[in-house]
C-alpha cells in the first residue's frame, strides 16, 4: 500500500511540476540560450557537428542537436532535387530551422530532463532508505522547489548536471547493495561520464565511483575494475564532447578561460570577497531558500538534512560518503571561486532532498506518539503543498505577464506597506500616473525608507564590468530586491543582471544609492 501511495505521489507531483513549468516556458530572453541555438544552426550549415566552444562540455549542444534533428530531416526530404549537392542542402536545412520555435521546444526538453532528477532521487532513496514514503518525500521536495522550477526552464547545463548526478547516485547506491555489482558499476560509470559532459564540475563524481568500487572489492577485485570505471566514464564524456579530441587546443583554451573567469577575473556583481563569505552566502541560499520560498520551511528542510546526514554516518557509513561527503566537497570547491552563481549549486539538491527525507523519518520516529507523528508529517506535506501553490502562481504570472498592470501593482504595493515610505524613480513615477489615490500617503521626495524603480534604469551598472566589480551587497543576498510588478520567472536576489522581462522593484534607499537609481523624484500633487 505504501509503495503505491509513494508512486502515486511521485507521479502527481511530477505532473504538477511539468504543467506549471510549461505555463512559464515562454518567459522571454535568457543570456546563454542564443549561443546554443546559433551553434546548432551553424553545425547544420557547415556540416561540422561540433559546438566550436567548450566553456561548457557538449551535452547541452547534443540535446539541442537531437531536438533540431526532426526539422533537419524534414527539410532534407522536402528539398527539391536541384539542391542535392552538399553545400546547397546544408543551407536548406539550416534555413529551415526556426530558432524561436527550436528554443521553445528545447526549453520543454530541458524542463523534463531536469525534473527527472526527482525520479532518480526517488529510486536512489528507495535503495538507501527504509520507507517508500521517505523516497516520495525526497522527490516532492525537489519537484516543489521554485529554485529548481525556474532553472529547469533554462536551456543551460546545470539542470542536466543535477539530473545526471541523481542518476549516478542511484546507480552507485545500487552498486553498494547489489549481490553482483559489476554491471551496476559500469552503468554508474556511464552516468558519471554524462554528468561530466553536462558540466565539468560533475567530474567530482569519479573519485566517489572509485570509492564504491573499493567498497565492493569483495566481489570486484583487481586494478581492472578501477581502470574499467575510469575508461567507461572517460569514453562516455568523449562520446558526448568529441571536440575534446577533434579540437584539443580550442578545448583546452576554453577550459582555461573558464577557470580564469571563475577564479581570477570574476563576474561583476557576482563576485565574492573570500572563501568565508562564499560559504556563508551558499549556506544562506541552501539553508533558507533552496527548498522553499518560505524561509521557515526551507530552514526546516535544511535542518532535517543535517539530521539525516548524521543518521547516515551512524547507520550507513559507506552510503554517507556518497550522500554527505560528496555534496560537501562540491560546495567547498565552489566556495574557493571568486564567482558565485547559484545555478551551480543545483548539483547538491538531490543529495539534500534525500538526506532531509531521512532526517524527517528520524524526527517523526523519535516522537513516538502517533498524534505527534501525524502532526509532523502533515506539517511537512503542508509545506510542500504551499510550495506547489507558489509554483502555480509563478507559472501563471509568466504566462500572463503581458497583461500585468504596473500602475495597479505600484498602488497596491504602497497600500500594502503603509508603514514604509517610498521614493519613486522617474519610470516608477511615470507608471504611477498623474495623481496617486488619496489613500496613498507614504510617498516621499527625500528621506524615504525604500525606492521603487524599473529594472532597466540600473542595467548599465550591472554590465559595466569595471563598475560592477566594485559594487558589493547587491547580488547573492536574500531579500535585497522585492518585486513590485512583474513575473515570478526567477529569483532577482540571485540574478539581478537579468536581461529578460523587465519589472518594477523595491529596495532600501541605501541599496538604491549603491545601484545609482535616480532619487528625489517628487511625489504627485
Amino acid at each position: 500500500m505504501t509503495r503505491a501511495v509513494a508512486a502515486l505521489a511521485l507521479i502527481a507531483a511530477l505532473a504538477i511540476s511539468i504543467v506549471t513549468g510549461l505555463r512559464g516556458i515562454d518567459f522571454g530572453y535568457h543570456w546563454d540560450e542564443p549561443r546554443i541555438t546559433d551553434s546548432v544552426v551553424d553545425a547544420y550549415r557547415t556540416g561540422v557537428f561540433l559546438p566550436r566552444w567548450y566553456s561548457y562540455p557538449s551535452l547541452s549542444f547534443d540535446v539541442a542537436m537531437a531536438t533540431a534533428a526532426p526539422d533537419a530531416v524534414a527539410a532534407a526530404r522536402a528539398a527539391p532535387p536541384q539542391t542535392a549537392d552538399s553545400g546547397s542542402i546544408k543551407d536548406v536545412i539550416a534555413n529551415a530551422i526556426d530558432k524561436t520555435r527550436l528554443l521553445l521546444r528545447l526549453r520543454v526538453v530541458f524542463l523534463v530532463l531536469t525534473l527527472l532528477a526527482a525520479v532518480c532521487a526517488f529510486l536512489a532513496a528507495r535503495q538507501l532508505l527504509a520507507s517508500p514514503l521517505e523516497a516520495a518525500l525526497a522527490s516532492l521536495l525537489l519537484l516543489s522547489s521554485w529554485e529548481i522550477a525556474y532553472h529547469a526552464r533554462w536551456v543551460a547545463p546545470d539542470g542536466l548536471m543535477m539530473s545526471a548526478a541523481a542518476f549516478a547516485i542511484l546507480l552507485m547506491a545500487r552498486s553498494l547493495n547489489a549481490p553482483n555489482p559489476k554491471w551496476w558499476l559500469r552503468a554508474a560509470a556511464v552516468a558519471v561520464g554524462i554528468c561530466t559532459a553536462a558540466k565539468y564540475p560533475g567530474g567530482i563524481l569519479l573519485p566517489f565511483l572509485l570509492y564504491v568500487v573499493f567498497c565492493r572489492r569483495d566481489t570486484v577485485t583487481g586494478r581492472n575494475a578501477y581502470i574499467e570505471a575510469i575508461v567507461i566514464a572517460g569514453a562516455t564524456f568523449l562520446l558526448l564532447t568529441p571536440g575534446a579530441i577533434a579540437e584539443p587546443m580550442h578545448f583546452i583554451r576554453d577550459i582555461r578561460g573558464e577557470i580564469i573567469h571563475y577564479k581570477i577575473h570574476g563576474h561583476g556583481v557576482n563576485n565574492v570577497a573570500s572563501f568565508a563569505e562564499h560559504m556563508r552566502l551558499l549556506g544562506e541560499y541552501l539553508g533558507l531558500l533552496a527548498f522553499s520560498t518560505y524561509p521557515a520551511f526551507a530552514l526546516i528542510v535544511a535542518s532535517l538534512a543535517l539530521i539525516g546526514a548524521a543518521h547516515f554516518a551512524r547507520t550507513q557509513p559507506r552510503a554517507a560518503v556518497l550522500m554527505a561527503v560528496l555534496p560537501l566537497l562540491y560546495v567547498l570547491y565552489f566556495a574557493t571561486q571568486k564567482v558565485m552563481i547559484v545555478r551551480n549549486s543545483l548539483f547538491v539538491f538531490p543529495f539534500v532532498a534525500i538526506l532531509a527525507a531521512r532526517g524527517a523519518a528520524v524526527v517523526i520516529g523519535a516522537l513516538r506518539l502517533r498524534p505527534l507523528q501525524a502532526a509532523a508529517g502533515t506539517a511537512l506535506l503542508a509545506g510542500v503543498a504551499f510550495n506547489f501553490v507558489w509554483l502555480a502562481r509563478a507559472g501563471e504570472s509568466i504566462a500572463s505577464r503581458k497583461a500585468i498592470n504596473p500602475q495597479a501593482d505600484i498602488i497596491e504595493w504602497l497600500r500594502s506597506n503603509p508603514n514604509t515610505t517610498f521614493a519613486l524613480s522617474p519610470k516608477a513615477r511615470a507608471a504611477l500616473g498623474a495623481q496617486p489615490p488619496s489613500d496613498v500617503a507614504n510617498l516621499r521626495a527625500d528621506g524615504a525608507d525604500e525606492v521603487i524603480y524599473h529594472s532597466d534604469e540600473v542595467q548599465a551598472l550591472y554590465f559595466d564590468e569595471a563598475a560592477a566589480s566594485k559594487v558589493t551587497g547587491v547580488c547573492n543576498r536574500l531579500g535585497v530586491y522585492r518585486t513590485v510588478s512583474g513575473p515570478a520567472d526567477l529569483n532577482w536576489d540571485y540574478y539581478p543582471t537579468w536581461k529578460g522581462e523587465p519589472r518594477f522593484l523595491a529596495v532600501t534607499t541605501a541599496t538604491a544609492r549603491t545601484l545609482g537609481v535616480p532619487l528625489g523624484v517628487p511625489e504627485a500633487r
